[in-house]
């Protein structure tokens, strides 16, 4: 696993990782300058899908970051999460604020290959819920209860929802 950086090969059981390339012209002194690098290799048995690799990657580009606060007023549970689903093969790559309308941009793929039926739930209740393009114009609305929706996904399909 890397961080992004430029490329790697594996052919056969030759691993092959490219930490720097840097052309000569027309700057035969580019890129000569210090260079910082992340790779981890994950020994594992089974498949990759079995080994959790994509929850590894994850972890490994996306480290999770604390802040110390001073104490709140109010109360918490336990345990909570902003939006969660039932499929951990279904990534939740993005949440962020949509850019023309109220609601929430919630972007989310399927990495293992397969078709499935996906459950989202949220931590608030949901007024409205519809699919999107790229883009964020909604596509189709979306039965939901109170706080969660279901649909269909397909293998390696891009799934953007709404949420308001």
């Amino acid at each position: 696993m890397n961080d992004c950086k430029y490329g790697y090969s594996i052919k056969d059981s030759e691993m092959k990782l490219t930490l720097l390339k840097s052309a000569t012209e027309p700057n035969v002194d580019a890129d000569r300058e210090y260079h910082e690098f992340t790779y981890s290799i994950y020994p594992h048995q089974g498949n990759w899908k079995d080994a959790n690799t994509v929850d590894m990657a994850y972890s490994l580009n996306c480290p999770l970051y604390s802040k110390v606060e001073e104490a709140h007023s109010g109360m918490l549970p336990t345990q909570m999460a902003f939006l969660s689903t039932n499929a951990a093969k279904v990534v939740v790559e993005e949440v962020k604020k949509a850019e023309d309308e109220d609601g929430i941009i919630v972007r989310m793929y399927e990495c293992y290959n397969r078709r499935s039926t996906v459950f989202v739930r949220t931590f608030k209740d949901i007024y409205s819920v519809s699919e999107c393009d790229l883009m964020e114009n909604n596509t189709d609305e979306l039965a939901h209860s109170s706080n969660s929706f279901g649909f269909e996904i397909k293998p390696y399909e891009i799934k953007t929802f709404r949420i308001v």
